[in-house]
């Protein structure tokens, strides 16, 4: 028996077919846009700070936090944005031209090493914001660094006293940048450059000095050598006066005596009318007067 197949019936299930499928492509392209929606909206959610910075927030409709993110991933809302800000010690050399208090000109290499005060970065970026340095620091110490200059005489700045100026621009750069909330930690000159009359100038007067210190140092020698002298003519002179008071006739014969030893020549005289006079080494005073005899006479 033959089966009838009604196409009403089989358009109907390919249609019902279509529209689950493409029910189900739709859902799965919600999904697909939530889940790259979800993604690209947890990239503003969190944010990363640096070591050694910190993260300052402001949100669309409360301005700048105060609570600052530390170093490290935070989680925050997607209206708040974050500007990081160094809180390491930062180091500035700037070539500078400065005139002394006789209105000599001198260049020179200023340094100035510095940090922001890490819980104040909010009130930084809200007073001042990112560019501070050259917004702030720079210009005072610019600033501080004339005004002390012209204080001294230029040669100042090249000798001894350059750190007496670096700690009086170090003190007034201080006081001025600490209610920016930064903390000047050092200040160094280099590199000073003098008028060439004034370095000549400078060095004649050390080369002076060197000189007087070498003068100094031969006259204090010559006083202890002629202390020396003194100190030995009068002893001998003591010597002299204790030896001269304790000498005798019988201490001089003695003496005399004693000391015939030591002479060739000397003649032994007998007492009374037995022997004869002689030398106490005649071989040796004849081999004498025989050399004496044949030098003078050729």
């Amino acid at each position: 028996m033959a089966q009838t197949i009604n196409m009403d019936d089989f358009g109907d299930s390919v249609r019902k077919g279509q529209q689950q499928i493409h029910g189900s492509m739709k859902i799965i392209g919600i999904v697909a846009v939530l889940f790259f929606a979800l993604i690209f909206l947890f990239g503003f959610c969190i944010v990363t700070i640096p070591a050694g910075h910190v993260g300052v927030q402001y949100s669309w409709f409360g301005g700048v936090q105060e609570y600052e993110f530390t170093e490290g991933w935070h989680l925050k809302a997607p209206w708040i944005s974050v500007t990081t800000y160094s809180i390491r010690t930062i180091e500035k050399t700037e070539v500078m031209h400065a005139l002394s208090n006789e209105g000599l000109s001198v260049n020179m290499e200023a340094t100035v090493l510095y940090h922001i005060i890490p819980d104040k970065a909010n009130e930084v970026h809200k007073g001042i914001g990112p560019n501070y340095e050259g917004v702030v620091v720079m210009p005072q110490f610019r600033s501080v660094v004339r005004e002390v200059v012209a204080e001294y005489q230029a040669i100042d700045i090249y000798t001894e006293k350059r750190a007496v100026l670096e700690n009086k621009v170090f003190e007034d750069a201080s006081k001025r940048l600490k209610g920016k909330n930064i903390v000047v930690e050092s200040v160094l000159f280099r590199n000073v450059e003098l008028p060439q009359q004034l370095k000549n100038s400078i060095e004649e007067k050390k080369k002076a000095e060197q000189d007087s210190l070498r003068m100094e140092y031969i006259l204090e020698k010559e006083k202890k050598e002629a202390d020396r002298k003194r100190i030995e003519a009068q002893g001998i002179s003591d010597a002299n006066k204790i030896i001269a008071n304790s000498l005798t006739s019988q201490y001089l014969t003695w003496y005399w005596i004693s000391n015939l030893d030591k002479h060739n020549s000397v003649i032994y005289v007998p007492i009374g009318d037995n022997g004869m006079p002689m030398f106490k080494n005649v071989d040796s005073v004849r081999t004498d007067i025989v050399t004496n005899v044949t030098n003078s006479t050729g």
